[in-house]
């Protein structure tokens, strides 16, 4: 996978990302590499876990689209994260 160039709002995201799932599973990823990135995103793109879905779909919306079509390309983003992310961006 090939490192995203992330807004500071989509990075300070994908670290809280990180940090609820050290705290909830004890699993640490490395935000510096890119394999463990998309690790971290694949764990969240399927976690039940409410916390985790919010800070998740917080993150997608802050994407732009060609990070969007890239992170769909891997499976790690579907039209319903997206429209949540939209749905959740237009209530706060």
């Amino acid at each position: 996978m090939k490192a995203l160039n992330l807004s500071p709002a989509s990075l300070f995201h994908l670290q809280q990302l990180a940090t609820m799932v050290k705290q909830k599973t004890g699993v640490r990823y490395a935000m510096s590499d890119p394999t463990d990135t998309l690790h971290l995103l694949r764990y969240c793109c399927r976690c039940e876990d409410a916390q985790i879905s919010e800070i998740y779909y917080q993150f997608s919306g802050e994407l732009e689209q060609e990070q969007r079509d890239h992170l769909t390309g891997y499976g790690l983003l579907t039209s319903d994260s997206w429209h949540a992310s939209v749905a959740y961006r237009s209530i706060c």
